[in-house]
This record gives structure tokens, C-alpha cells and sequence, in this order.
């Protein structure tokens, strides 16, 4: 639905007003947790028809959402489909339509900050191991750490070596000063390769992200986003709170974040009917 209307927006068409029919949400509602069968699938499945790889399936597209609809009816979720998941694909096109403005300007010059920040944590990662070395490879990593400096960790050690992933480190904390560096030299190189630098490079002339909201893929029903993603910007250390910065609203507008406020847990409560845990 939301490809149809971008193809008509770019052909000049009006969408606004339009609701697009869009099988996949069809099946979405139906079983949030299949992960979209495809229509040949769906054919098969409800159908009876085999469509033969690379043949056109469209003209069995009616006669499979009749068969859709008439099951959505059957099992009372008329509501959801027709007055929820529907109307918001033209939301959401329109969202990804207009995209989120960034500031690409801030944005480099925090990738040069994440870059010499990356530059001390190393030389301070060799200082300590007494050499130089590829931080970025585990099997340096681990001959380092457990064999040159004797530190105990897990020492799980498979085919290709020792085990230097974060939750091994993690436990290693307090063993050497050299592991909280190595944790950090980590986090900024993540976030200077795969959130900052992506981030740019995804901007359109206008400094403009044009995500993908995923509206048929999660079971919860909550959107999941992609290329990129903008919904994982991490915000759990101070370095990470900084790119949240560079997301602005345009002159003469207003960004606003709004969100549920522990909403499992109220649900939770209504259906349990728990009157301490409803206090």
C-alpha cells in the first residue's frame, strides 16, 4: 500500500483522501505473528490456487481479498483493519514521504569527535597491553587479554579462540582497567560507523531521512523502521544522548516526542483486574 502511494504521489496524484486496499495487512491482522506469507502463500493457503514462480498472481488478488475480508468478519476485527491499519498506510507514507530533518553539519563534527575520542581510547588500549594490535579482531584480542595479561574472564575459548564478546567483558569488569577502555573503544566506533556516518549518508539534498516504517512485521503491533532505522538512536549513555541533538524541527515548527507511559503494565492491570496493581 505504502509503495502504491508513493508511486501515485510521484505521478502527481492526490493521496490524501484515497484508502489503499493492501492484502498484507490483511493477513497482518489476521496473524500478526506470520512474518508475511507473500502472496503466492496466501493463494495456496486460502485459495486453492498454485501460482507458478514468476507467473502474475493479480488477477486471483480480488478473489483472495473477498476471501480475506469475509474471514477478518468472521473473527470480529473488522474495526482494526478498516478504521485502524488501513487509514494509517497513507499516515505513514506521507510521514516517510516527508521525512525527518537532520543536521548533517552537527553530525560531522561529532563524527570527528567520535573519531579522535577513538584515537585515545586505542592508544590507551596499547599502553596497557604493551603493543600494538587489531582491537577489532577477537582472536588478537583474546591472545592479549587472557594469554599476554593473564586475565581470567570466562576464557571460553572455540574455534576461533577466546570469547571477547561484550557480555565475556562485561563480567571481566574490575579485573583491569583495559577492559572498561576496550568496552568504550567499542561504543564509539558502533556509534561512528553505524549511527552517525549512515545517518549522513541516508540524508536527502534537504538533510532529510526517509525511513521505512515496517507497519506489518511486528506481532505487538508497534512499527519497526528500516533504512535506516531510527527508532534504535541509543540513549542510554551521555555520548549516545548527543545524536537525539541532531533530529530538528524545521523553522517555525515544533519537535515533539510523546510516548505511552508503562502501557503493558496498565493493560496488564485492566485484564487482571488487580486492584493493588491498578493503585
Amino acid at each position: 500500500g505504502k509503495s502504491l502511494y508513493h508511486a501515485l504521489s510521484k505521478a502527481g496524484a492526490d493521496c490524501e483522501k484515497i484508502i489503499l486496499l493492501d492484502i498484507m495487512m490483511y493477513e497482518y491482522v489476521l496473524n500478526p505473528g506470520s512474518g508475511n506469507a507473500g502472496i503466492s502463500s496466501l493463494l495456496s493457503m486460502f485459495v486453492g490456487k498454485t501460482v507458478v514462480k514468476d507467473a502474475p498472481s493479480t488477477p486471483f488478488i480480488m478473489e483472495l481479498e473477498e476471501v480475506l475480508r469475509a474471514k477478518i468478519t468472521e473473527n470480529g476485527l473488522d474495526k482494526i483493519l478498516f478504521d485502524v491499519e488501513l487509514p494509517l498506510i497513507g499516515v505513514l507514507a506521507s510521514t516517510e514521504k516527508n521525512g525527518f530533518k537532520i543536521n548533517p553539519t552537527a553530525i560531522l563534527e561529532f563524527v570527528e569527535a567520535l573519531g579522535e575520542l577513538a584515537d585515545s581510547l586505542a592508544n590507551r588500549i596499547y599502553m596497557q597491553a604493551g603493543e600494538f594490535f587489531n582491537i577489532n579482531s577477537p582472536k588478537q584480542l583474546g591472545t592479549v587479554l587472557y594469554e599476554k595479561m593473564g586475565l581470567n574472564g570466562s576464557k571460553k575459548k572455540g574455534k576461533t579462540g577466546y570469547s571477547t564478546d561484550a557480555q565475556t567483558l562485561e563480567e571481566m569488569r574490575g579485573e583491569s582497567p583495559i577492559i572498561d577502555d576496550i568496552l568504550e573503544y567499542r561504543h564509539v566506533t558502533k556509534l561512528k560507523s553505524t549511527y552517525t556516518t549512515a545517518l549522513t549518508e541516508a540524508a536527502d539534498e534537504n538533510g532529510r531521512l526517509h525511513t521505512d516504517f515496517k507497519q506489518a512485521l511486528t506481532a505487538t503491533g508497534r512499527l519497526s523502521s528500516a533504512d535506516p532505522n531510527l527508532q534504535n538512536i541509543p540513549v542510554r549513555k551521555e555520548i549516545g544522548r548527543e545524536m537525539r541533538k541532531f533530529f530538528v524541527a524545521k523553522d517555525g515548527c515544533l519537535l515533539a516526542d510523546a510516548d505511552y507511559s508503562q502501557i503493558e503494565l496498565r493493560v496488564l492491570s485492566q485484564i487482571a483486574d488487580d486492584s493493588e496493581m491498578i493503585k
